[in-house]
């Protein structure tokens, strides 16, 4: 019998990204979806146990927060556009 395997950050990344290959797949798609992409993650955070969701919540940072975001736009901050 041989030994189990550790889980490594590579391992998991690579099963994440099985996994939403065969979602791709089952859709028919030749692209990845949005849903796609979220199995991935499903299965990365299963496999590999971290939450960036859950320590984004809890972050300090304001930026972070829905609530908190920049109100306005890039084109807004950087000013209006110089003539010719």
């Amino acid at each position: 019998m041989s030994k189990p395997v550790k889980m490594t950050y590579s391992i998991a990344m690579a099963a994440a990204q099985d996994a939403g290959n065969r979602s791709m797949r089952a859709g028919g798609r030749t692209k990845w979806a949005v849903q796609d992409w979220n199995i991935a993650c499903q299965t990365f955070e299963r496999l590999y146990g971290t939450s960036t969701v859950t320590e984004t919540r809890e972050s300090s940072n304001p930026y972070h927060e829905p609530d908190q975001r920049l109100k306005t736009s890039h084109a807004a901050r950087r000013g209006p556009l110089q003539g010719p």
